[in-house]
C-alpha cells in the first residue's frame, strides 16, 4: 500500500537516560488494527494483576503491522534489525483500565528496566531499545515515568500517553552497560483507558552509541487523527476476551497462575525510584524471592484498606 509521507521529527528529551519521542508516528487505522487483532488473545501475566492483559502480536501475518514495525526500525537505522523473516517479530500489546474498574487505584506498571539478555554474560544479544507506541489518550495517568532523568532542570520525566505518538528509550549508556537510569514505570490510570504496543530491539551491545535519526518517513494521515472522544469509549471499551476479568484486586484469567518476579502492590502514583544497581538487585530479589506470598500480602493489604 502506498503511503503519503512527511518528514516526522524525531525529538531527543533526556540524554541521561537517552529517551526519545516521535509525534504524529501512526494513522488511526493503523492503531486501530493492532487492537483489533490482539483483544481476542489478551490475558493477564498473573494472578491479580495490577497491569492489566497484554499478548504477544505477530506481525509477520499483516502488512499493515510490518509498515509500523519498519517505521520503528527507522528511527534507529541499523539497530535491531529482524533476521528471522518474521517469525518471530511481535509487538507486546497492553490495556489498562481505570481505577473502579481494574485493580484499586487504576492499572499500572511497577518499576523496572528493560535490559535483558536471554545469556548472561553474552553482549550479543541484548535488549537495548524499548519503543511504546500509544494507541490511545487517557484522561488521567498511565503516563510513563522515568523518575531518575532530568529535563529542562526538573528531575523525573513523564512521557505523557497520546494516540499517535511513539516513546522509545535505551537500556544502555553509549559504552554498552546496563542504564539503571533507565528505571521507569506506567503510572495509574485513573480515568479512561491506555492502550499501547511496545516493541523490544535486541542487538550487540557495541550498538549502543549509534545515533538516532533526526527525521523518519510517516505517514501524512498520522497529523489528522480523528477526535478520540473519551477513551473509555475506544474499541472493545472495558469488556474483556473469553475467560478474562477484573476486580478491584486485578485482571484474572480462567487458569491464571502466578508468575515468577511479581511484585508487591504499591498504590502510590509515584512509586519509590531505583537510585543504583544494588536497590534494583535488591527489589528484584525480594519480589522473587516467594512471588505466592507477595501475591497474597499485595491481597491482603488492599483489603484492609477498601
Amino acid at each position: 500500500m502506498s503511503l503519503i509521507e512527511w518528514n516526522a521529527k524525531v525529538t531527543k528529551v533526556s540524554d541521561a537516560p537517552r529517551l526519545h519521542l516521535v509525534e504524529d508516528f501512526a494513522t488511526d487505522a493503523e492503531m486501530d488494527h493492532i487492537m483489533e487483532k490482539a483483544f481476542d488473545a489478551m490475558k493477564p501475566q498473573n494472578i491479580n494483576a495490577e497491569t492489566g492483559m497484554v499478548t504477544e502480536l505477530p506481525v509477520g501475518g499483516s502488512d499493515i503491522l510490518k509498515n509500523v514495525y519498519n517505521r520503528m526500525s527507522s528511527v534507529f537505522p541499523g539497530v535491531g534489525r529482524s533476521t528471522t523473516g518474521w517469525a518471530h517479530d511481535t509487538f507486546r500489546v497492553r490495556r489498562y483500565l481505570q481505577d473502579g474498574v481494574g485493580i484499586t487505584g487504576g492499572d499500572y506498571h511497577p518499576p523496572h528496566t528493560d535490559w535483558f539478555s536471554s545469556t548472561p554474560g553474552d553482549t550479543s544479544h541484548v535488549l537495548i531499545i524499548s519503543m511504546i507506541l500509544y494507541l490511545t489518550s487517557p484522561e488521567k495517568g498511565g503516563t510513563t515515568l522515568f523518575p531518575a532523568a532530568w529535563v529542562n532542570g526538573t528531575k523525573g520525566y513523564h512521557f505523557q500517553p497520546k494516540r499517535g505518538s511513539l516513546a522509545a528509550w535505551w537500556s544502555c549508556h553509549t559504552n554498552g552497560t546496563q542504564d539503571f537510569d533507565s528505571s521507569h514505570e506506567s503510572t495509574p490510570v485513573t480515568e479512561g483507558i491506555k492502550w499501547n504496543a511496545a516493541r523490544f530491539f535486541y542487538d550487540n551491545t557495541v550498538k549502543c552509541s549509534e545515533p538516532s535519526a533526526k527525521t523518519i518517513k510517516a505517514p501524512v494521515a498520522a497529523r489528522s487523527l480523528r477526535d478520540q472522544g473519551h477513551s473509555s469509549t475506544v474499541m472493545f471499551g472495558n469488556s474483556f476476551p473469553k475467560g478474562v476479568w477484573t476486580s478491584p484486586e486485578g485482571t484474572n484469567h480462567e487458569g491464571a497462575t502466578p508468575r515468577p518476579g511479581a511484585f508487591a502492590r504499591n498504590r502510590s502514583p509515584h512509586t519509590a525510584e531505583i537510585t543504583s544497581q544494588t536497590d534494583v538487585y535488591t527489589k528484584l530479589a525480594m519480589a522473587k524471592t516467594n512471588p505466592v506470598e507477595v501475591a497474597q500480602k499485595r491481597i491482603a493489604k488492599l483489603r484492609m484498606e477498601l
